[in-house]
């Protein structure tokens, strides 16, 4: 039996909207789990990760693109005042 790959890609969106979900199931630790393991990154601090963390679940910021990938990374969703 000969070897086989497997390969996979992590959408940000995806990750984004799961994360929320859990925490509006009340699955709070999952999504802090689930949003920590997929903003890993030698350029932030544990602070930063956290304020990162805290900012995806209160809708402020999303993960997109597709990791692995060139795109994949945080952006922040306009504000009220950005909107007009």
């Amino acid at each position: 039996m000969g070897q086989k790959a497997l390969s996979f890609s992590i959408k940000g969106g995806f990750v984004t909207n799961l994360a929320r979900e859990w925490l509006f199931d009340g699955k709070f630790q999952k999504a802090v789990d689930l949003l920590y393991s997929c903003t890993q990154s030698d350029d932030l601090t544990e602070a930063e990760q956290a304020q990162l963390v805290w900012k995806i679940l209160d809708g402020t910021c999303d993960i997109v693109g597709t990791y692995p990938g060139e795109d994949y990374g945080i952006e922040e969703r306009p504000g009220e005042d950005d909107k007009r």
